[in-house]
């Protein structure tokens, strides 16, 4: 878990530097590394939405709720965005939620 709260914190990192590149390509290699583990498509999500690309977005956060449903920060983040009127804030990890 401690690896993914690194990638969590280089994520923030890299959306509030509009490095956004650099944090799919972590992202991307963690989900090449664990493919099943929904933190990586939560926060591919974060970064699409950061670049308004919306709809892929949602179909990152659609797979961290399928790939665990009990991943609250994938839930909130699916609910979130697709409110009518979302406020763009965004559950990076659990921390955020509580």
């Amino acid at each position: 878990m401690e690896e993914y709260n690194l990638l969590i914190n280089e994520v923030k990192n890299d959306i509030s530097r509009a490095r956004y590149d650099e944090g799919e390509n972590k992202v991307a290699l963690a989900m090449q590394t664990n493919p099943h583990s929904a933190i990586p498509h939560n926060l591919m999500g974060i970064l699409l939405e950061k670049e308004h690309d919306h709809t892929q977005a949602m179909k990152h956060f659609r797979a961290a709720y399928a790939l665990d449903p009990a991943y609250v920060p994938a839930r909130s983040n699916l609910e979130q965005c697709g409110r009518f009127y979302a406020t763009g804030t965004c559950c990076y990890g659990n921390e955020d939620y509580l």
